[in-house]
């Protein structure tokens, strides 16, 4: 399913939308067909921006409160025993039977996460804090490369896939309240791996490195799973936010 600008009939309508405020996200539409998803109204057709201008949008439009989950940005995946949705305003993650499984959203379209960001608020990070599950923000341009921050077992810490090989290649102490605000940043050609206080406290750089795969076109992927499986509950906010 994709999302889709209400009343559009051509690219030009789609264009102005975009102009107008709607991030380009929301504007994920492909020509040549009537529009069947949930909001359709009589006429409306679908305009791929990405395919028919050749330009993906920034990672940094992608931007989430939380409110819910939104179809037009968000794919879920949910294991057995797990749980993924909204409570007071935040997404929340549960493990519920110590289930070895994991739960997470992926992007409904990808992004150009060059001179870009992705920042998130890690709420709790549940039993990653201090035992073996992970929680996991992730950019990848395939299921076999991306980068990534995350905790698991008390550690925040930086990784790196290449062909499908994973390597932490930083990682500190876990430390909740000084590490509420993740972030993965490219710039000019470097990664930056970033964790903050709060929101619009300095960064800290956690790690950086020259790109170590292309990521001028990459889904976003956030989630959190255990292996072995612990009960615990984990609470994410304000992804760009």
């Amino acid at each position: 399913m994709r999302p889709h600008v209400p009343g559009a009939r051509t690219l030009v309508d789609v264009v102005i939308a975009i102009v107008a405020g709607l991030p380009p996200s929301a504007c994920m539409l492909v020509l040549g067909g009537d529009y069947v998803g949930p909001n359709a109204a009589a006429g409306d057709v679908e305009v791929d921006v990405a395919r028919e201008t050749g330009v993906t949008p920034k990672l940094g439009t992608l931007r989430d409160t939380f409110d819910s989950i939104d179809p037009s940005k968000w794919i879920q995946t949910v294991g057995a025993g797990y749980t993924l949705g909204i409570s007071n305003g935040q997404l929340e993650i549960d493990d519920t039977t110590e289930r070895s499984d994991w739960a997470r959203l992926d992007s409904a379209v990808p992004y150009d996460a060059t001179n870009s960001e992705l920042s998130v608020n890690l709420v709790n990070a549940g039993n990653a804090a201090s035992a073996a599950p992970y929680v996991w923000f992730k950019v990848a341009p395939d299921q076999r490369n991306g980068v990534e921050i995350g905790v698991n077992n008390a550690q925040l810490y930086a990784k790196v896939w290449v062909d499908g090989t994973a390597s932490t290649v930083a990682a500190v102490s876990y430390a909740p309240a000084s590490m509420q605000w993740l972030r993965l940043r490219e710039s000019l050609g470097v990664t930056y791996w970033e964790y903050a206080q709060a929101k619009g406290s300095p960064w800290v750089q956690l790690y950086s490195e020259n790109d170590p795969v292309l990521l001028s076109r990459a889904w976003v992927e956030l989630g959190a799973g255990a292996w072995p499986g612990i009960v615990g509950t984990v609470l994410i906010d304000d992804l760009n936010e």
